[in-house]
């Protein structure tokens, strides 16, 4: 199969690559380095260096992401807003739009969501509300073009550099839900990337019975 994953350099993204490579499938990752997704403009130049000469995706996996800082709404400035938007919803879109736009045929799409998104937590603005932009972009382009499959999947605790900055860097006096975080690193709720990778590549090919365009948790379905 031929997959195209974003963010692979560390976490989940590089998990992902490294087992579906160990697979025998032909992985297409990109990384900060490939393309700085803050610069949505950088899509259309670095995409088709990236693809070459691929007709046909499997499955493409929208993995690469940003937390930005825990704090409470009112401090996030109009360019950390657009940074974050950038990066979480519309280079995504740019993405999507130049496989479509060169009729690349497109079997599956997974974004990487999160629980965020559907019940946020004080100091989680910025990174809920793009996940949740991102949600309804998977459902609308699942209106749209009918022929991909589509799908938010919210992997759970996922042990990764995000979860480095929760447990320990964010005040957790003022952000007392930041405790959830280093408890589940604590009783092992919090799972390594290799293991949720694992998960997802076994459940990938089954998602296309769900109905286009949802939201899955990983916890919910393994």
């Amino acid at each position: 199969m031929n997959i195209l994953i974003t963010g692979v350099s560390s976490g989940l993204g590089k998990s992902l690559m490294e087992e579906y490579t160990n697979q025998g499938h032909n992985v297409y990752g990109i990384t900060r380095d490939d393309i700085d997704l803050e610069y949505v403009e950088q899509v259309n130049i670095q995409l088709p260096k990236i693809l070459k000469s691929v007709t046909e995706l499997d499955v493409v996996i929208l993995n690469a992401g940003m937390l930005g800082d825990i704090k409470t709404f009112n401090n996030w400035s109009h360019e950390e807003i657009l940074k974050i938007m950038n990066v979480n919803v519309w280079s995504n879109k740019y993405i999507l739009d130049y496989l479509f736009n060169n009729e690349i045929e497109v079997k599956q799409v997974i974004s990487i969501s999160s629980g965020a998104s559907k019940h946020t937590y004080k100091g989680w603005g910025g990174y809920s509300i793009s996940k949740c932009a991102l949600g309804m972009l998977m459902d609308v382009y699942s209106k749209e073009v009918e022929d991909t499959h589509f799908i938010s999947l919210a992997p759970g605790l996922v042990d990764t550099k995000m979860q480095d900055y929760l447990c320990n860097d964010v005040d957790k006096n003022e952000f007392p839900m930041m405790d959830k975080f280093v408890k589940a690193r604590e009783d092992g709720t919090s799972r390594k990337p290799s293991e949720v990778a694992k998960d997802m590549i076994d459940l990938i090919p089954t998602l296309v019975q769900l109905d286009n365009g949802s939201f899955v948790d990983l916890r919910d379905v393994i």
